[in-house]
């Protein structure tokens, strides 16, 4: 019955949170290991790189929206170098500027940008490998 039923109080831990906190522990047991004379070249970059992602996590909202516009501003310098810009699309496949679209992006120059998929506004769409989906992917 329902009396039988037991709860359990768990603490919600965002996982950036429970990330980092890990990431200070390791990193606090690394820097005592190396003042015990456990020092060589390998823990201290160990360390340095602890260190590093701690501090990464550890941005500001703000920051972290600055550094994805920064992003941005390279992919789309990216984009535009490779004759992806919004503009050349919008113009060579005759849609308007501002339709979303989804883009390929390949390490390979000849794979680069050679899918591109409109996105109709208001309208539902789908990505996977479904049949049922819109944009349908596999391999």
């Amino acid at each position: 019955s329902v009396k039988r039923i037991k709860t359990t109080p768990k603490v919600n831990v965002d996982e950036k949170d429970a990330v980092l906190a890990a990431l200070k522990e390791e990193l606090a047991q690394l820097k005592q290991h190396m003042e015990k004379g456990g020092y060589h070249e390998e823990l201290a970059q160990e360390v340095k790189e602890r260190e590093r992602l701690t501090a990464e996590l550890s941005q500001s909202y703000q920051k972290q929206v600055e550094n994805a516009k920064e992003m941005m501003k390279e992919r789309e310098k990216t984009l535009a170098e490779h004759g992806l810009s919004a503009e050349e699309m919008a113009e060579m496949m005759g849609v308007e500027q501002q339709t979303p679209y989804l883009v390929n992006v390949s390490s390979d120059p000849m794979l680069f940008g050679c899918l591109i998929y409109f996105v109709k506004a208001g309208v539902a769409t789908s990505v996977g490998s479904s049949k049922e989906s819109t944009i349908v992917l596999s391999g």
